[in-house]
């Protein structure tokens, strides 16, 4: 298993690490808005938020050198 803090290091994977077949990518939380509707967060943003541009394109160009992108690993809010 391997845990990498910083996203941007996912197009080094293959090179340092080559029978490396999946990525996990977590951090996924569900849980409800204020009106009720659920929702689904990678973090603290929706998963459409600009700031995963980046990301997305990390793991397109990781699932084209045959790495399997996977997710949600993911923790689920509790609501009282």
């Amino acid at each position: 298993m391997l845990y990498l803090q910083n996203q941007s290091a996912l197009d080094q994977l293959p090179p340092c690490f080559p029978g490396l077949t999946a990525i996990n990518l977590s951090s996924f939380h569900f849980g409800y808005r204020p009106d009720g509707s659920p929702y689904v967060h990678l973090n603290n943003s929706d998963p459409d938020d600009p700031s995963f541009e980046p990301l997305w394109a990390l793991l397109a160009g990781a699932q084209q050198r045959s790495l399997i992108p996977l997710g949600p690993g993911s923790t689920r809010r509790l609501n009282s």
